[in-house]
């Protein structure tokens, strides 16, 4: 009997990459142009676009309307075990943000008020515009559900996430 290749999102360095180069290439500024995406925001933002329940629960909180889930965002490894380890692992998002960057994808710029903020080169842009499958499709979806909260400072949004997550576990 042969095992059959199964793929599972969290663990799979390439999609990583490929969620952080769309988040980047989506949210790094405002409408107005303003740079924002810190490290700590991109943290969360990861966060909630591979845990869609709990986007739409932090939508909420910020009086956002939500959108309609999918039955596979409610019945995920993700969502149905509480293992919150991306909301607080930095050492590997700074090692994938690494990755990126040395393949001169990303640039790190220097802001006063925001500290170092996250963008995308043009060859990052071009390769966050080739991601095409389902997988990349859905989570391009979930990166518009994100652009209302792009605004917010990272601390309002992590108290969100956290009223969200104490929430699911009552």
């Amino acid at each position: 009997m042969s095992n059959l290749p199964y793929i599972q999102p969290e663990k799979d360095l390439r999609l990583n990459l490929g969620v952080l180069l769309v988040l980047i290439n989506n949210l790094a500024e405002t409408k107005r142009n303003k740079k924002i995406l810190t490290l700590r925001k991109l943290q969360i933002f990861y966060f909630l676009v591979t845990r869609p329940s709990f986007l739409n629960g932090v939508l909420d909180r910020s009086g956002k309307p939500q959108f309609i889930m999918h039955e596979k965002d409610y019945y995920t490894v993700g969502t149905l075990s509480r293992n919150v380890d991306k909301l607080f692992d930095r050492r590997t998002l700074q090692k994938m943000m690494l990755m990126l960057s040395s393949k001169g994808y990303i640039r790190a710029i220097y802001s006063r008020t925001e500290g170092f903020v996250f963008e995308l080169s043009e060859s990052g842009v071009a390769s966050a515009e080739k991601l095409t499958g389902e997988y990349f499709f859905r989570i391009k979806e979930l990166v518009e559900q994100l652009k209302p909260l792009r605004s917010q400072p990272s601390n309002g949004l992590y108290k969100k996430v956290n009223n969200v997550l104490n929430q699911e576990l009552k």
